[in-house]
C-alpha cells in the first residue's frame, strides 16, 4: 500500500485512491478552514460543563452528548484510541470503496468532485421496518497537517444538489457539521475525535434520537477496526 501520509515530504497535493484534494502549504489558508476550525473548537468544549453527559465509556473510548442551545437535535463528541496507524484509519474511512464494505448501513453511497478541494457525497441509509428511509447530500472536505503536524481533519455538511432532489419515499435528513479528527500516536496507533450533529427528521422524537445516537460511535468503531485490520494484513 502506498504510503497515504507521505509525512516526509511537503508535496501540495494529498493522493489517495479516492480523493484528489489540493492542498496547500500553509492549512490556514485552506478555503473551508473555517470548517476545520469550527470542528475543533468543539473538540475542545469542557465536556464538565452542564450540557455535556458522558454516555459511555470504556478504556479505548469516550463518548458525550451535547443538548445543543440552537437546536433540539444534540450533539456528539466521541475519543477513541485505535491500534492502526492513521493511514489506515483515514483510508477506511475516507475510500467510497472500502467504506461501503465494511459499513452496512448504507443502501446508496455516491462520491463525486465538487471543486479541487471538497466533494458532493450522496449516501441514503438502512431504517428499521416502519421508519421511512433517510438520505443526505453533504460537501465533504479534508485537510492534512491540521491542528497539527502529521494529523489528518474530515468535514461534511449538509448542501442542496440539483442532481440529488428529494425523493418522495424517503427524508431528506441534515447534517449540520460532522467529522474526524485523526491524530497519530506512538507504536502505530492513533487518536480518533468524531464529532456530529445530525437531523434525521420526520416523526421520531427527538429525545429517543438523541438517546440512541450517543451509542452509536462504540458499534460502529467496532467494525471499523475489523475494517482497518484487514487493511493492515493487505499490506
Amino acid at each position: 500500500m502506498d504510503n497515504i501520509m507521505r509525512r516526509d515530504q511537503e508535496s501540495t497535493e494529498f493522493l489517495s485512491d479516492s480523493l484528489h484534494c489540493k492542498q496547500l502549504q500553509d492549512p490556514n489558508s485552506h478555503p473551508y478552514i473555517r470548517n476545520f476550525q469550527d470542528l475543533v473548537s468543539f473538540e475542545n468544549e469542557d465536556t464538565a460543563q452542564p450540557n455535556w453527559s458522558r454516555v459511555y465509556f470504556s478504556d479505548t473510548c469516550e463518548v458525550f452528548r451535547k443538548s445543543a442551545n440552537d437546536s433540539n437535535v444534540c450533539i456528539i463528541k466521541a475519543f477513541c484510541t485505535l491500534n492502526y496507524p492513521i493511514d489506515v484509519i483515514y483510508k477506511a474511512i475516507w475510500d467510497p470503496e472500502i467504506r461501503v464494505a465494511w459499513d452496512k448501513i448504507f443502501l446508496d453511497y455516491k462520491v463525486e468532485k465538487n471543486d479541487e478541494f471538497s466533494e458532493f457525497l450522496y449516501f441514503r441509509i438502512k431504517s428499521p421496518p416502519g421508519i421511512t428511509q433517510r438520505d443526505w447530500i453533504q460537501r465533504r472536505t479534508m485537510i492534512k497537517n491540521y491542528p497539527e503536524h502529521g494529523s489528518i481533519t474530515m468535514h461534511s455538511e449538509s448542501i442542496d444538489h440539483p442532481d440529488y432532489p428529494v425523493l418522495g419515499n424517503v427524508i431528506r435528513a441534515e447534517t449540520k457539521f460532522s467529522g474526524y479528527i485523526l491524530r497519530p500516536l506512538e507504536n502505530g496507533r492513533t487518536k480518533l475525535t468524531i464529532i456530529s450533529q445530525n437531523d434525521i427528521k420526520g416523526g421520531i422524537p427527538k429525545k429517543l434520537v438523541s438517546f440512541f445516537a450517543g451509542r452509536t460511535p462504540k458499534k460502529w468503531l467496532k467494525t471499523l477496526s475489523k475494517s482497518c485490520n484487514r487493511l493492515m494484513n493487505t499490506i
